[in-house]
């Protein structure tokens, strides 16, 4: 059957996408932070700190590759369950319910 592209641009469209999403929320949160330290409560005391906007695309490209990747293995809706049990205990020990002070030395 005849594609209109192929797979290798369908995923490169993924993660750009993911990028791009990942930087206009990273935009998102650095405006409130200006605006906010604008504001008098300087939550931004360094101008180092939008570096955080090419930290976040490092990390954003790097969970788009971790999410491209996962989905190589998901052939049916079923295989789903198996990103479902590495998310799960990620945030059941997040720190989220409980803080990481009360887990045990080796857990941390």
């Amino acid at each position: 059957m005849p594609r209109p592209c192929p797979l290798t641009d369908v995923a490169m469209g993924e993660v750009l996408w993911a990028l791009l999403r990942g930087s206009l929320y990273a935009i998102g949160f650095l405006a409130v932070i200006v605006v906010v330290g604008l504001a008098g409560l300087g939550l931004l005391s360094s101008p180092l700190g939008l570096l955080a906007f090419p930290a976040a695309m490092v990390v954003g490209f790097g969970f788009a590759g971790a999410g491209m990747a996962a989905t190589t293995f998901v052939r049916r809706w079923q295989d789903f369950e198996l990103l479902e049990l590495a998310i799960m205990p990620m945030f059941l020990f997040s720190g989220t319910f409980y803080p990481i002070a009360a887990y045990p030395r080796g857990c941390r």
